[in-house]
């Protein structure tokens, strides 16, 4: 007797088997499981917080004026003209250039300096135009003070700090890294604010406060103050 062949239905069983293994509930519970561990959005460490804005920009400032602060760009000796008594001696002669001496026997304010001053923050393009027109009439009213009172020696009220940082001490380059991003009491729409804070300059809590903000495209400061 013949026996009919089996081969076909033997064929059928694996995959029989395999469906039912694909749909059977610890299959998909596998398949739950594999992406439930699989790294995904979630699992990615948050991407780092943008650097504020301004803040590089700002910490170039602070390195341009380092370097200008060092070299005598300070504004207390250099667009007041200093009268001469004839008591100086040559040493002290020698330290004061002759477009710094007075006409007069009283202080003058050097009209030709404070130009070429002004001038030179602008051209820097860290200042906006609204802060180099109040620093140029804030200089030429405290000029003309200085002037009405014929002042003759000793130290100039008004004129005894620096016109930018409003200190007689600068900070230091290593200083320059610790600016960070302020957020003081009504700060005004469009306006962001850095701080520079150090304990270097005898005050615990002391800084420097730089407003900044937009102009042609650029981030410029437009007031600097000081807390203690």
């Amino acid at each position: 007797m013949l026996l009919r062949p089996t081969t076909l239905s033997l064929l059928h069983i694996p995959l029989a088997v395999l469906l039912a293994s694909c749909n059977s509930p610890d299959s998909s519970k596998s398949h739950q499981e594999e992406a439930a561990t699989s790294p995904g959005a979630a699992d990615q460490p948050p991407a780092p917080a943008a650097a504020p804005p301004c803040l590089e920009r700002m910490q170039g400032f602070l390195r341009w004026y380092h370097r200008r602060y060092t070299a005598e760009f300070d504004t207390t000796t250099d667009f007041i003209n200093i009268p001469l008594t004839g008591d100086e001696d040559a040493a002290t002669l020698a330290k004061i250039p002759r477009s710094n001496i007075s006409s007069t026997n009283y202080m003058q304010l050097n009209h030709s300096k404070l130009a070429v001053y002004i001038d030179t923050l602008r051209r820097s393009g860290y200042f906006s135009a609204s802060y180099l027109a109040a620093k140029q009439a804030s200089i030429l009213k405290r000029g003309q003070e200085l002037e009405a009172e014929k002042v003759t020696e000793g130290l100039l009220e008004g004129f005894d700090s620096d016109e930018v940082i409003h200190t007689q001490d600068i900070y230091q380059r290593e200083d320059i890294s610790k600016l960070t991003a302020y957020q003081p009491a009504g700060l005004k729409p469009g306006t962001q604010a850095y701080r520079l804070q150090l304990s270097s300059l005898g005050e615990e809590n002391f800084s420097w406060i730089f407003y900044v903000k937009q102009e042609k495209g650029r981030c410029v400061i437009d007031s600097v103050h000081t807390t203690e």
